[in-house]
């Protein structure tokens, strides 16, 4: 497994160091410091000149790393948020909330270990057949009908693009799961799974659930955006069209 390792700044040493010296025990990595703001020039060679199975990068503050790599290439992308200022509420959100078709998994703040376990448990659940679907996990305890809009047009996406998907109210370990979150309860830590946290219009309105998220993501797991289920989806293709992983 190929992996480039992208931090934006020197500072964050004690984040990237193990990082990088755990995943080059198993994988082939490249370790860069480039920053999107300070350095874009050569980033962008980089990711024109060389292609990775994964990119992994971490970046504090407006945190707009991993979303610019994102922009410009077709490898999965793994967003590490860093605790350079509000104990990492900035970084984490900005990394979390990408738009949909460009999805960016993520953590809570500086949870390197986080990364490394996803990418081993990656590596042992290689076998998965992407071909036998994804199971989508409902809790059966909460009423769905809150959230249907965003169950039918996930439904819809993957009819139009052929994505074997099953809606479940339990988790199985055998299977590739995206695992809906509206409690803390439902959070799945050390498994292979993608959370996405489901909140009702009048949460999704409301400043101080961004806290509720910080706290579930900070809490364990790799997560994409707030009711972005497709972007769950997107991921797991983004990964399993890459066999050599």
């Amino acid at each position: 497994m190929n992996i480039l390792i992208v931090f934006g700044s020197e500072s964050d040493k004690s984040i990237y160091d193990p990082l990088e010296s755990v995943l080059s025990k198993s994988c082939s990595t490249q370790f860069e410091i480039l920053s999107a703001h300070r350095n874009p020039n050569e980033l962008d060679i980089l990711l024109k000149t060389k292609t990775f199975d994964l990119i992994v990068a971490g970046a504090g503050l407006a945190a707009h790393l991993p979303g610019v790599i994102a922009s410009k290439v077709k490898s999965p992308v793994i967003g590490l948020p860093i605790s350079a200022s509000l104990a990492g509420l900035d970084a984490t959100l900005s990394i979390l909330q990408m738009p949909f078709m460009v999805p960016v998994l993520t953590c809570g703040p500086n949870k390197s270990n986080e990364v490394i376990s996803f990418i081993n448990l990656l590596q042992e659940h290689k076998k998965l057949d992407y071909d036998n679907g994804i199971n989508i996990v409902l809790n059966k305890t909460i009423d769905s009908s809150l959230y249907q809009n965003e169950i039918d047009r996930t439904l819809l996406f993957a009819k139009e693009k052929e994505i074997k998907i099953s809606l479940v109210d339990y988790f199985d370990a055998s299977k590739l799961n995206v695992v809906l979150v509206m409690r803390q309860e439902d959070i799945k830590k050390d498994m292979m799974a993608i959370h996405v946290p489901l909140f009702n219009q009048i949460d999704n309105a409301n400043p101080e659930s961004a806290i509720k998220l910080f706290h579930w993501l900070s809490s364990g797991g790799m997560w994409v955006g707030v009711n972005n289920t497709r972007n769950a989806l997107i991921y797991y293709q983004k990964l399993f069209s890459r066999r050599n992983i």
